[in-house]
C-alpha cells in the first residue's frame, strides 16, 4: 500500500509517497521533467513487497509548494540541498537512487556527497557532463571511480 505525506523542508511542504516496509533495502525514485512521483504510481506498489520505496516531488513539483521564481533558487543544487535535507528528515541512512532524467544531475549531486550511503544507481535517461561549469560530473565520477 503507498501512503501520501508531506514534511516541511526549509519552509516548503514536500509531498511524498512511500510504499514497503523500512525492513526492506530502499529505493529513493527521482522524478523526471516535467513529471513528479506521480510517475511512480504503478512501480511502487509493484516492487514493495520487496523493497522500501520513497518517491519525492521537489518544489514547484506534483504536490509540493511551488514557490514563484523570485521565492525559490531552481537549480540543481538547490533542488539537491533540498532532497538532501529531505532524506535526513525521514532518517534514510542507505538507498539505492533510481534517476530519471532531470533526476540525475540531483542524484549525482547527492551520491558525489555521501557515496557511503548509495548502496545502487539505477539511471533512466540521466546524463552526467564530467566538464559540467560547476564540476559536478567529476566529482561525481571521482566519488564513484572506485566501484568501476
Amino acid at each position: 500500500m503507498t501512503k501520501y505525506c508531506m514534511i516541511a523542508i526549509d519552509g516548503l511542504d514536500i509531498f511524498y509517497r512511500e510504499a514497503g516496509s523500512r525492513e526492506n533495502p530502499t529505493i529513493l525514485l527521482l522524478h523526471g521533467f516535467p513529471t513528479s512521483s506521480h510517475m511512480f504510481r504503478n512501480l511502487m506498489p509493484a516492487l514493495a513487497n520487496r523493497f522500501h520505496l520513497v518517491a519525492p516531488d521537489y518544489p514547484g513539483y506534483g504536490k509540493s509548494s511551488m514557490p514563484t521564481v523570485d521565492e525559490f533558487d531552481y537549480t540543481f543544487d538547490r533542488l539537491a540541498e533540498i532532497v538532501e535535507k529531505f532524506i535526513t528528515a525521514i532518517n534514510l541512512k542507505k538507498y539505492c537512487l533510481y534517476l530519471m532524467d532531470y533526476g540525475a544531475p540531483i542524484g549525482y549531486r547527492i551520491a558525489a556527497k555521501y557515496p557511503e550511503r548509495v548502496e545502487a544507481l539505477i539511471v533512466q535517461n540521466g546524463n552526467a557532463y564530467f566538464n559540467h561549469a560547476d564540476g559536478t560530473g567529476a566529482r561525481f565520477i571521482l566519488a564513484f571511480s572506485n566501484i568501476v
